[in-house]
């Protein structure tokens, strides 16, 4: 298969920058909303950025529109190591209780992990929308690469099939022209069949301790209704 860059059609439409406090609002702290472009209007996500420790560890919120099935929205709280790339500690949230009413009622447990692992909830970090960055007056690009191919879903209550461009592997990669280097961060190797029709790096948000990223890479699969179904991964960038 042909390498090419896979381009993102997600819009960041919602952008705040600094997130609400612990306990503010009785609610977690307001963050960055993506929206599906196009043909899949129901794939919506949104990730918020909690804090950080000074040695590495982000924190944050992902949620997501589960399909039309459910109508309802998936959330996870995640602590992770961008040094290692270990998730550290992980809550998933149950679909049918908002998030604001996990974040109120079980507030001493969680407050309780971000102390044990250092996350301080006022330092958010920095948000740069999209896949370029300057840091220290560094410009850093976060590039998505794959290789596509078609495959063959069947069109739901149906026997008949539709054929879409699938991406069968994908990579990301942080270039700097100014420090002089290329470090690939991120690879899924090929894969055979594949859901995926869109991936990218929608924004990145930088430490305020060290110079280090968190890179959000968002995904679009298909559901078994062929709605597109976003997703977020948080991957660790060092930025020296």
């Amino acid at each position: 298969m042909e390498k090419f860059t896979v381009r993102l059609v997600l819009t960041v439409i919602v952008l705040l920058a600094s997130a609400i406090a612990w306990g503010q609002a009785g609610g977690p702290p307001t963050g960055i909303s993506f929206e599906k472009d196009g043909n899949l209007e129901e794939a919506l996500g949104m990730l918020y950025p909690v804090g950080w420790s000074s040695d590495g560890t982000f924190a944050f919120v992902r949620s997501w529109y589960v399909g039309e099935g459910c109508g309802c929205i998936g959330y996870d709280l995640i602590v992770k190591d961008l040094v290692s790339g270990e998730v550290l500690w992980r809550l998933r949230g149950d679909e049918s209780v908002p998030l604001a009413e996990v974040w109120a009622d079980d507030s001493d447990a969680i407050a309780e992990q971000f102390s044990a692992f250092g996350i301080e909830l006022d330092r958010p970090g920095r948000f740069a929308q999209g896949n370029l960055l300057t840091h220290d007056g560094a410009t850093f690009r976060f590039d998505t690469h794959g290789f596509s191919g078609e495959q063959a879903f069947q069109i739901p209550f149906s026997n008949e099939y539709r054929i879409y461009d699938v991406i069968l592997g994908s990579s990301v990669a942080v270039t700097s022209p100014d420090l002089g280097f290329k470090e690939e961060i991120y690879s899924t190797g090929a894969v055979d069949k594949s859901s995926l029709i869109s991936a990218g790096v929608v924004g990145v948000v930088v430490s305020p301790f060290e110079d280090r990223a968190a890179v959000i890479y968002a995904t679009i699969n298909l559901d078994s209704e062929l709605s597109g179904v976003v997703s977020f991964m948080v991957i660790g960038a060092d930025l020296h």
